[in-house]
């Protein structure tokens, strides 16, 4: 018997404060471009993504009257009791548009002409244009009205007319948006009003009873006609209305129907009963609001509900009895018209010209093949595990075969092949088993070369040219060479990426690639070359892990049979469409080996009959909808930063732990089989799946630059319309940056070019001492030694007398005693150990001793200001050395000076030398060389040199220098 599956049905669920509402009276409801659902409550403003609410912050204790969408602007404008809100969809800011208004509690919203209307509860109407100019048109209500902020609506009918309905009241004041005109409608007096709701062109007025009037001004005076409810409606319980096209969506207490006008009859005709006994039990329906063509959502006064309409599809369902749960096993194909279907409750004919059935016997077979008129099938777990049916007859054989005996611990066949004139392959659980026509011997391949630990198996399937056969089961994968009766197996350890797992069935792909149904792992594809393997499972968007067909629509399509579920899937793009009992299939469950791919038609049976569809006639078309983002959040070890949905540029530190990227899609009628994929541009190629997880985790990214794209798909297949895109710049910790290598690289530039600056101004130095040195030892000792040559070959080889000989020896010892002091100085001035101030003016008392100890001259020292331990350069000190000894060479020889000051001060580089006499130096050249001596010396050290001549009274010589 054939049941055709037409019935419009819904199904409904339950959203409040468990699910995060931040209050169970719903208000308003309005939907926004992207997606994103808003719902006003008594307390506060929420979003909703399909999966979680989010509490808008700033409005978290407000009453929300209305929640109105500007779709040209992409604003959503809040009327609560605190004022009129605008938030802008892209920023999320939030701004307050009456902060200045005294009594600011906007209750009603609408658009007119592309200004918003604004309606406060005493009455005042506030006109609001694109450019944010307002003005207020009118009072609506006469000032005994206003003081009573009684109005129960303010109803707009989209022609420029606003209706004030007053609670308790008898008429309703209509104002015209533009020119303020005002007016009393009386026709309603006699009928006390109860509600009132916005229509198309009028207001809708629900006066009591059993009948709603629809009052509008098509020309110049107001007129009320009205409908009536079918007679199981009352009336006084209406509780919302809203319009959509042609439709009028009513909400009673405790049910939502859907109508139409009979404008001739003037009554309301039901379409649609929305009933829902469990939730709507107990319940005010106070909004609603029609979400594309699948969902109704409904605001109560005790949480959301949605109501999602079930696609119809066309699945035809054979063998469906509620009564009698026939759970199919195996179907197959007999001959052009005919088709063999095992079941628990026996084996069935089914006609497919005549769409009949009939019942052949009621042997439950697992699996069958049929042979000539003869069907031959396993038993399902009975020791006669092995039958052959003669159809013409009707008689059952139950010994038709010969056995060796090893065969006697089978019950139960899983799955037959028959290959042509030989023999019937058989996958039993305890392993491989033939039955052979020409010996009719049945043999259990249990210890012999067929047998390789074949335990358990569940199915036996040939290739494309019938030259293999593949057995799968318990232990995993085998393939059976027909022609070399040698079998190999696949596993993991010879097969990339092959998960270990029950396999349940195998089919073949067009291009010849193996594709298998498991009990875990979902289906698992393996290349022809047995070489790499991929799976398939609910992370992709497959409804169930346990698989049990897949039938090739064609190369790039195919239909998925599950434990919960039939699946479409599309191969090129990874993407799986999920059917379920509520779009019109026999049940979610399916059964193995129950299945049949006739052309485009379909035969799929699982524990409650068959399935039975044209591929091409399945419904695949959907109401557009987009993917958006709903939270942003960046975590580091430390804290959590929380970034407006609408960035595209996130910044992360390099010490983050992990980039939270939450989303949603817009199509809410399939929330909970909708899926996602991510893809990270430079990172992978393909798209990685999410399964129905909208969240997004990315952590361990290294620095650098990311493209990161999120796509949804909703139960059907159907694509999101736009993809999320974001661009994630992950920085390098700053010793790893460019520009810190590059400083890195100028400052080791730097020290080296600085060491070996520093090297070559040592090697300089060490010349120029060596120099000095050398030049020194030439000019003082040099002389002096040649002197005492001259000296010494004159006394040897010259006749003097006694007493000239005293003199030349005389001399001889006092130019040695020369030599002595100027080889001491000079090995004074170049040793590292005088390079302090102590040594040197140690140094100057020494000499000024030495020369003036048998002279009447007075020396006195002043060396108080200076610190004897600070350094003072090896070079200074020599040149100081040299100019103070020529300036005390010359106040002995050349003044009759009766004293001698010497004063010496150092402060760092810094340092003064001052030497004076009291009398003036006679018969002294000024431009001698002992002065420019002198002179080159100080302009070494970068020192002044200053001679003072005081005539008879004084002679200073004086060498400073200054930082």
């Amino acid at each position: 018997m054939w049941l055709l599956h037409y019935n419009v049905t819904a199904k409904s669920f339950l959203y409040d404060q468990r699910q995060g509402l931040s209050n169970n009276s719903i208000t308003s409801i309005a939907k926004d471009k992207q997606g994103r659902l808003w719902v006003g409550t008594q307390k506060g403003l929420n979003t909703f993504d399909g999966y979680t609410f989010k509490v808008f912050p700033g409005l978290e204790n407000h009453l929300i009257y209305q929640v109105l969408y500007d779709s040209v602007a992409f604003r959503i404008w809040i009327a609560t009791s605190n004022g009129l809100y605008l938030i802008n969809e892209n920023t999320g800011n939030l701004v307050n548009c009456t902060q200045r208004v005294k009594h600011a509690d906007v209750k009603f919203l609408r658009w007119y002409k592309s200004e918003l209307y604004a309606v406060f509860t005493d009455g005042r109407i506030l006109a609001i244009s694109p450019q944010f100019k307002c003005r207020f048109v009118q009072y609506a209500l006469s000032p005994k009205q206003r003081q009573s902020l009684h109005i129960l609506k303010a109803v707009f009918d989209g022609n420029g007319f606003v209706y004030f309905v007053i609670k308790d009241a008898v008429n309703v004041v209509s104002v015209h948006l533009e020119t303020g005109k005002k007016a009393e409608l009386s026709f309603l007096k006699n009928n006390s009003i109860w509600n009132a709701f916005s229509g198309e062109g009028y207001c809708i007025v629900n006066t009591g009873g059993q009948s709603i009037s629809l009052v509008n001004n098509r020309s110049t005076d107001f007129k009320s006609i009205g409908y009536k409810f079918p007679t199981n409606k009352v009336g006084k319980d209406l509780t919302t209305i809203y319009q959509n096209g042609d439709l009028f969506y009513i909400g009673f207490n405790d049910i939502c129907d859907i109508y139409r006008l009979d404008t001739a009859g003037h009554r309301l005709v039901l379409v649609e009963d929305r009933k829902d006994e469990f939730l709507f039990r107990s319940r005010s329906l106070d909004v609603l609001f029609p979400d594309g063509s699948k969902v109704l959502w409904i605001g109560t006064n005790k949480g959301l509900i949605k109501q999602v309409s079930l696609r119809q599809q066309p699945f035809r369902k054979l063998l469906n009895e509620h009564e009698r749960r026939l759970s199919v096993r195996q179907i197959s194909k007999i001959d052009s018209t005919r088709i063999m279907i095992a079941s628990y409750e026996g084996m069935f004919w089914y006609d497919t010209q005549l769409k009949t059935t009939q019942m052949l016997t009621n042997m439950c077979l697992r699996s069958f093949s049929y042979i000539d008129s003869y069907i031959y099938g396993g038993l399902e777990a009975s020791k006669a595990f092995f039958v052959r049916y003669d159809t013409q007859s009707g008689s059952i054989d139950k010994q038709f075969f010969r056995s060796d005996g090893s065969t006697s611990g089978i019950r139960s066949i899983l799955g037959m092949y028959h290959e042509k004139n030989k023999r019937l392959w058989m996958a039993t659980d305890k392993g491989l088993a033939t039955y052979d026509f020409v010996t009719n011997e049945l043999v259990l391949h249990h210890s012999d070369s067929l047998s390789a630990g074949l335990e358990g198996l569940k199915g036996i399937y040939p290739n494309q040219d019938s030259t293999q056969l593949i057995a799968v089961g318990k232990k995993g994968v085998f393939i059976l060479d027909l022609k070399r009766l040698k079998i190999s197996e696949v596993n993991a350890k010879n097969t990339e990426g092959f998960p270990e797992d029950e396999y349940l069935f195998c089919t073949i792909h067009p291009n010849g690639d193996y594709w298998f149904g498991t009990n875990n792992s979902g289906i698992v594809q393996l290349s022809k070359t047995l070489k790499h393997a991929k799976a398939f499972n609910r992370k992709d968007g497959l409804s169930n892990n346990e698989v049990y067909s897949v039938l090739w629509k064609d190369s790039g399509h195919a239909w998925i049979t599950t434990a919960s579920g039939l699946n479409y899937f599309d191969l090129e793009r990874s993407v799986f469409s999920t059917y379920y009992f509520e779009d019109g299939i026999a049940d979610d469950e399916f059964n193995q080996n129950s299945y049949l791919l006739d052309g485009s038609e379909i035969y799929a049976g699982g524990i409650n009959g068959v399935t039975v569809f044209n591929s091409k006639d399945i419904i695949s078309k959907n109401d557009p909808f987009n993917i958006f983002c709903t939270s942003i959040e960046k975590w580091s070890s430390k804290t959590k930063i929380q970034l407006p949905d609408s960035v595209q540029i996130i910044t992360m530190d390099p010490d983050y732990y992990l980039l939270k990227i939450v989303f949603g899609l817009g199509d809410f009628s399939t929330t909970e089989s909708n899926s996602f994929y991510y893809q990270i541009k430079g990172v992978n190629k393909d798209w990685n799946p999410l399964g129905n997880t909208n969240i997004l985790n990315l952590e361990g990214l290294s620095p650098g630059s990311y493209e990161v794209s999120i796509v949804g798909f909703n139960k059907y297949g159907n694509r999101s319309q736009n993809m999320l895109n974001l661009t994630i710049e992950v920085l390098q910790v700053y010793y790893k940056t460019l520009w810190f290598y590059t400083l890195l690289i100028v400052v080791v530039v730097g020290l080296i070019m600085l060491y070996y600056r520093w090297r070559l101004i040592n090697i300089r130095q060490r010349y120029q001492l060596r120099t000095n040195i050398a030049s020194n030892l030439h000019d003082e000792v040099g002389s002096l030694l040649t002197s005492i040559i001259v000296s010494t070959d004159s006394a040897r080889l010259a006749s003097f007398s006694a007493d000239e000989k005293d003199v030349k020896l005389k001399r001889i010892s006092d130019l040695s005693r020369d030599a002595i002091n100027t080889m001491s100085d000079v090995l004074w001035s170049i040793d590292a150990r005088n390079d302090k101030a102590g040594s040197f003016t140690d140094r100057m008392r020494e000499h000024a001793s030495a020369m003036f100890d048998e002279t009447p001259i007075e020396v006195q020292f002043d060396i108080s200001q200076t610190d004897q331990n600070q350094f003072i350069e090896p070079d200074t000190r020599q040149q100081l050395y040299l100019i103070y000894k020529e300036a005390l060479n010359n106040v002995l020889k050349h003044s009759n000076a009766s004293y001698v000051r010497i004063a010496y001060k150092q402060r760092g580089k810094s340092f003064e030398l001052k030497i004076e006499n009291n009398n003036r130096i006679k018969s002294m050249n000024a431009n001698g060389q002992g002065l420019l001596n002198m002179g080159m010396r100080a302009k070494r050290i970068g020192a002044t040199l200053s001679i003072s001549d005081f005539h008879d009274e004084l002679f200073v010589v004086q060498v400073y220098r200054s930082n």
